[in-house]
């Protein structure tokens, strides 16, 4: 059955392609899973299904194939690209780039007499010196699509949304395609002026109730969804190489990467230089007004933002953040999917806090901040990010 849902997009873009140094040389190292503990069969079962169904040749899996086809019509003067991965463990200096995978989740909701189903699939434009087995860069990508149906997905409607979010245009949106944009933006270096991850992620109890999955699986899940969207929409907004979230591990930990063909490596996440740390206080929908047409609510998501320096554990930033968005609905609107604004107001204000890093605006930040103290804060900020770019 065709959807007949909405998409949402989330595309980042990242730095503008300009004037580089030598092209760096890469290594295509095709598709990899990046491992946060646990099988990984079980965190990315639909695209591990998909890894394995092959071309007619049987020499690449149907996914790197059109991995490889995207990534041969970049064009970006910061890199050359060798298809081949070769020997290129054993060469001086070696550098790979592969599409790593680092979340795949659908959720299924019945509303009404419906259900949503919601897919997000991120991964990351990995860049890995294999000769010391190290990350050197890493920048995000990610798509997220909302389908409704009459009837609940079977796990073949599901693994069906999976394929064409790979490899079709069937919803406007292709996440191969969405890695390739990025990757003709990204300027390619063998060393970044520095890293920021996300370190912690907490949920406090007042926000639980609007989440629509409270149990610990799905408090871990939405603390991921949080550590994610907010990389990638700083390293969009910023142009900065931001570290992989993982959730539990020590900062500088080595990582479990899995590649397509099989290989299983153990790669070292550099020390970050910041470590950003996000409280989700909760989330509130208030009445603005109403009449016999329509009525008006405020979806709000309320924060508490602090970025350090990993080391001293200085602060940059330690600061409360609120933001929300306004919806009309029609006199007599019988339900309305609360957690989807929630989802909006949350991910509009991680946009629009990222932007005013570099371009503070005091009217935004007195209303969100509820003071303008905060802004000597960042300018001192974005003055260390300009190092890291």
């Amino acid at each position: 059955m065709r959807s007949t849902g909405v998409v949402l997009l989330i595309v980042l873009g990242l730095v503008p392609a300009g004037v580089f140094a030598a092209p760096v040389a890469l290594h295509y190292a095709g598709i990899a899973f990046l491992n946060n503990g646990g099988s990984t069969d079980a965190l990315f079962p639909l695209t591990r299904a998909l890894v394995k169904e092959t071309t007619t040749d049987q020499k690449r899996s149907v996914l790197e194939r059109a991995l490889l086809e995207k990534v041969r019509a970049v064009r970006n003067p910061s890199f050359t690209l060798s298809e081949e991965m070769g020997d290129f463990r054993d060469e001086a200096q070696a550098l790979s780039l592969a599409f790593a995978v680092d979340w795949e989740n659908v959720a299924v909701e019945k509303i009404a007499s419906r259900y949503k189903t919601v897919v997000d699939l991120h991964a990351v434009i990995l860049i890995v010196d294999f000769t010391r087995l190290k990350v050197i860069g890493s920048f995000p990508v990610a798509i997220q699509l909302i389908d409704t149906r009459a009837a609940a997905p079977t796990d073949a409607d599901k693994l069906k949304l999976l394929r064409d979010l790979y490899l079709t245009d069937q919803y406007d949106v292709n996440i191969f395609s969405e890695y390739a944009r990025t990757l003709a933006d990204v300027e390619v270096k063998r060393n970044y002026g520095g890293y920021i991850r996300v370190t912690q992620v907490k949920v406090e109890d007042k926000a639980l109730p609007m989440l629509p999955d409270a149990s610990p699986a799905g408090r871990s899940s939405f603390e991921t969804f949080v550590a994610n969207s907010f990389s990638k929409l700083l390293a969009k907004n910023q142009k900065v190489s931001f570290l992989p979230y993982s959730k539990g591990q020590a900062i500088g930990q080595k990582m479990s990467a899995v590649f397509a063909n099989g290989d299983v490596y153990n790669l070292e996440i550099p020390p970050a230089d910041f470590s950003v740390e996000i409280d989700v206080r909760g989330f509130k929908k208030v009445e603005l007004g109403k009449n016999n047409i329509k009525s008006a609510w405020v979806y709000g998501s309320y924060i508490n933002l602090g970025i350090y320096e990993s080391l001293t554990r200085h602060a940059y930033l330690d600061q409360r953040f609120k933001y929300g968005v306004v919806k009309e609905m029609s006199a007599g609107t019988e339900y309305v999917d609360d957690w989807t604004l929630f989802q909006e107001s949350l991910f509009t204000l991680f946009d629009q806090l990222t932007r005013q890093f570099s371009a503070p605006n005091r009217d935004w930040i007195e209303e969100a901040a509820g003071t303008s103290d905060v802004m000597p804060k960042l300018k001192t900020l974005n003055q260390k990010l300009a190092s890291f770019r």
